[in-house]
Parts: structure tokens; C-alpha cells; sequence
């Protein structure tokens, strides 16, 4: 506790490393009063005390991630220990090179998988080269850059080699992005459905389940395929986007849709293509057909680029 929380003072005392502390704080808390209470409520006291300290950290999409992730690797540990239970063969014996390899992979996928509904819930969006990723940026940052990078304030001339390595580990992510279906998008679903795909993610992932354990997978299913209504045959819908000065507006119909200006441009790369425009679309599951941008200035043609990057396919006018 106390070298994660010196940790956590030294990079700056955020909000996740404040979560972090405060969870190892009930833990340990817990330890010393000599109880040993199931993993289920330690994390659920761990919860409270957050909550206690932070109310708002219920809208927070970290917290709902990261005490998800961990209940996985509860979960898992709980495969584990009744896997060495069984195998009474295995005592006496060495284990292969490559367990410990397929053991991290193993939990990288029960993890992703558990967080993939959670992640189209709360950003309809989610990474299948994620667990690719993870193989190698997470050992790397806990066990070469973060540790020079910490050793670089007190020898500095390690800090070229942290950046160095950091480098390496950045052009790999940017070529797992650049593969196709690297970023799968989903339209907003609605809550009771997210919450479905969420509980069955959780109950395919139940160690030593039987056969029902499949029923969790057509509510994950369900939320891929969710689409929200379109406008009935016949008829439109015009949505306005509050976008602040400017202009974007959507039209849809059953089968068709097109967006009239993009909103202006906030500077720093930042604009109302990328902020909201393209957000609403992917909410909405719409692909748009058309892109009209009816003249030049920034408060129309500001979000054009971010919009067009994104749906590359549209007919622009």
C-alpha cells in the first residue's frame, strides 16, 4: 500500500491511481482485522469505500472497467486454483516454458471478452486487436519503460532508452491499428440490453460452468446486431446536431441518409466532425450516403475532414 501509494503521488495523484489506492487501502484494512471474507465482497466493500470517497465515480466509465477487469482476474484465479486441485497428477512434475505464456493469454482474452459489451455500451466501439496488443504492451510498460522512466530521475541518462522502447512499442500499436476490423463500431443499445450482454459475457466466462454457461452468448450476439429504428417508409427525419455556431444537420429515411455541414472547427485538431458528428453516427448506427458542405467557412466545413476520414465511403457535394 504504502509503495503504491508513493507511486501514485509521484506520477501525480489522478483519479485512477486514487481508485487504486483506496481499494488496496480495504484490502489490506480487511487482512489485518484477520478476516478472510470471499473475493465477491472484497471487491464489493472495495467498491463502496471508492463510491464513499468518490460519488461521481459511478458516472465514470473507468470504474465500471476497471473493477470489471478485476473481477475477471478473480474469476480466473478461482479456474485456476480448482484446475490444481484436480490435476493430482501434475504434483512432482515440472511445468512447460510456454504455461505461463498461455496462462497470460488466457487472461487477456477473459478480459477483453468480458470487457467487449461493457466497452460497446459505454463507447459503441471495441477492439479486436486489443488482446494482440496487450501481449505486448502491457509486460513492456510494467517491466522496462515504467521501471526507467522511474530510475531516469535519479540516472537521467536512462530516459533516452525509456523513450526509446516507448517508440518501438508505438509504431507496434499504430500497425495493429492500421489492420482491418482493427476497430469494430456498434449503435447505442439500450440500457437493459448492454446490461444483458454484460452478464452474459460474465457467465460464458464462469469457470467449470456446465452447458448453460451458453446461454450468456445470444445477448452478447444481440447487441452486435442491434439496430436502432429508422424512419418508416415514406417519411423523414431531420436531426439538428448541437454542434454551437454553425450548421449540421441530419436527414434520414428508411433507406437512406445524408448529412448537410460538418459544424466548425474548434482549432487544435479538434472539431465538430470529431466530437459530435461521427460520434452520433456511430450511436446511431447510420453510415451516411451523402456529405453536403454548402460553402467554406470553418463554422460549415470545419468538421468536413474528421467526418470524411471516417466515412470515406460518402458522396461529397
Amino acid at each position: 500500500l504504502l509503495c503504491a501509494s508513493a507511486y501514485a503521488a509521484f506520477t501525480g495523484w489522478g483519479v485512477p491511481a486514487q481508485r487504486t489506492c483506496l481499494m488496496l487501502l480495504a484490502a489490506c484494512l480487511l487482512r489485518l482485522s484477520g478476516k478472510r471474507w470471499p473475493w465477491r465482497v472484497q471487491l464489493l466493500l472495495a467498491a463502496a469505500v471508492v463510491v464513499a470517497f468518490e460519488p461521481w465515480a459511478l458516472l465514470q466509465a473507468g470504474f465500471w472497467l476497471s473493477f470489471v477487469a478485476v473481477g475477471i482476474l478473480f474469476l480466473g484465479d478461482e479456474d485456476k486454483n480448482a484446475s490444481k486441485a484436480d490435476d493430482v497428477s501434475a504434483l512432482g512434475t515440472t511445468r512447460p516454458w510456454y504455461q505461463p505464456l498461455l496462462r497470460f493469454v488466457q487472461v487477456q482474452g477473459r478480459i477483453s471478452w468480458a470487457l467487449a459489451p461493457l466497452s460497446l455500451l459505454l463507447f459503441h466501439q471495441f477492439s479486436l486487436v486489443g488482446i494482440v496488443a496487450n501481449l505486448l504492451a502491457i509486460p513492456l510498460v510494467t517491466f522496462v519503460i515504467t521501471p526507467l522512466a522511474l530510475l531516469g530521475t535519479l540516472l537521467p541518462s536512462l530516459w533516452p532508452l525509456a523513450a526509446s522502447v516507448l517508440g518501438l512499442l508505438i509504431a507496434f500499436l499504430q500497425w495493429c491499428q492500421s489492420w482491418p476490423y482493427a476497430l469494430i463500431y456498434s449503435a447505442a443499445t439500450p440500457l437493459w440490453l448492454g446490461l444483458a450482454a454484460i452478464i452474459g459475457a460474465i457467465v460464458l466466462l464462469v469457470p467449470r460452468a456446465g452447458w448453460w454457461r451458453w446461454l450468456g452468448l445470444p445477448f452478447v450476439i444481440a447487441t452486435l446486431l442491434y439496430r436502432p429504428a429508422t424512419p418508416a417508409v415514406g417519411e423523414f427525419e431531420a436531426l439538428a446536431l448541437d454542434i454551437g455556431q454553425g450548421n449540421a444537420v441530419l436527414l434520414r429515411t428508411s433507406t437512406h441518409s445524408l448529412l448537410y455541414d460538418t459544424g466548425p472547427s474548434y482549432g487544435n485538431g479538434n472539431s465538430a466532425g470529431q466530437r459530435v458528428v461521427v460520434p452520433l453516427l456511430r450511436a446511431l448506427g447510420t453510415v451516411p450516403d451523402a456529405v453536403v458542405v454548402s460553402h467554406k467557412d470553418a463554422d460549415h466545413s470545419g468538421g468536413a475532414a474528421a467526418v470524411l476520414a471516417a466515412f470515406d465511403k460518402a458522396q461529397v457535394y
